[in-house]
């Protein structure tokens, strides 16, 4: 019942975002990006993100990612998909979106925002932004984002300032594929990565944690809207 709400309900959302935008939005989960930015701040400068079909990837800093960035029409533009689940992702640190089926340590939540934090910084550092430019502008916000000690009160102002209650539901019911083991899965692996001073075994660590990632998304997929 629940994965048939959120297939309704997003479809409704992506159906509104293709009148009102060029680029639709992604329905990433907010759990999921914030680990991809985590992820992130463990790679070399020059690793950089492909979103698409809702779900982030990990590019690698090669010499064929130029190519492969153009033969998935990726573009740095996309980085505007971060915005809304980083918000959400924030109002879960602070315990203003409560998730009841979870009885979390606040430390595995403190070190994956500030991870994310780390990985964001890494990103601005691969594209160099200019000062001003959208790129800059959006990294920006989002290491505010994930850097400002709201409080309730204000949470929800900026959350209604976003007016997308439906595409926040459908995140909601995306947390609840995340159990108590995952976070602790996870909370081991971060700690054992920067625990790790030989930087291709933390390389090889962070691999191991995008599995993770790539895995909880594929769960994800069964109640994401089909949107051929």
């Amino acid at each position: 019942m629940e994965g048939y709400f959120v297939k309704q309900a997003t479809k409704l959302v992506y159906q509104w975002a293709q009148v009102s935008v060029d680029s639709p939005i992604e329905f990433i989960d907010p759990i999921a990006t914030a680990m991809k930015l985590v992820i992130l701040s463990y790679k070399t400068t020059g690793t950089k993100l492909s979103i698409k079909n809702n779900k982030i990837e990990i590019q690698e800093s090669w010499m064929l990612q130029g190519i492969e960035r153009w033969y998935n029409d990726d573009t740095k533009s996309q980085i505007y998909q971060l915005k809304l689940p980083l918000f959400y992702f924030r109002g879960i640190v602070l315990n203003h979106i409560p998730l009841h089926h979870l009885i979390m340590n606040q430390d595995v939540f403190d070190l994956m925002n500030r991870l994310a934090f780390q990985g964001l910084k890494k990103l601005k550092l691969t594209y160099n932004c200019k000062n001003g430019s959208l790129v800059d502008n959006c990294i920006d916000q989002y290491l505010s984002i994930l850097s400002t000690p709201y409080t309730l009160e204000d949470y929800q102002r900026e959350m209604e300032k976003f007016n997308k209650p439906t595409l926040f539901a459908v995140y909601y019911e995306y947390t609840k594929l995340w159990c108590q083991d995952d976070f602790l899965m996870l909370y081991q692996l971060l700690t054992i990565t920067q625990q790790e001073y030989n930087m291709i075994i933390q390389n090889k660590l962070a691999d191991c944690i995008d599995c993770y990632i790539q895995s909880k998304d594929m769960k994800i997929d069964n109640i994401r809207p089909d949107m051929k």
